[in-house]
């Protein structure tokens, strides 16, 4: 259960009333804006910021929500550094068929020249 309270924070008693007991501290003016239609979704129980001085003290605060944002985020930059590095691969495996295929021809190149000039001296004898 999510618990909030609505209280200064520059009050340096009412803070220390409420630390014992407390798992997270919401404080409101980091969170302008929050809960206004935008995605983001407050902890139950604490109210949209519509003052600078609001905070909201939660008893109990799932911690798992942090630890659930940090590893998406680090999930997608994961995701990102896989994209790219297969990008690279990729177009590294394309690189290296291509010089291939040219090494190839250029053999075909040289063949076919070796074989024309020497069926020419063959006839001119």
């Amino acid at each position: 259960m999510i618990r909030g309270r609505i209280a200064d924070a520059r009050d340096a008693r009412t803070v220390a009333a409420c630390l014992p007991e407390v798992g997270a501290v919401c404080h409101q003016a980091a969170l302008v804006g929050l809960g206004v239609d935008d995605g983001r979704r407050l902890p139950r129980g604490l109210p949209a910021a519509d003052s600078s001085r609001r905070t909201g003290v939660c008893r109990g605060a799932s911690k798992g929500r942090t630890l659930r944002g940090m590893s998406r985020t680090i999930l997608t930059v994961v995701g990102i550094l896989l994209a790219i590095w297969v990008a690279f691969m990729v177009i590294g495996a394309i690189i290296a068929a291509v010089k291939f295929l040219f090494v190839v021809g250029l053999i075909a190149l040289i063949v076919t020249f070796a074989v024309v000039v020497v069926g020419r001296l063959s006839r001119s004898r």
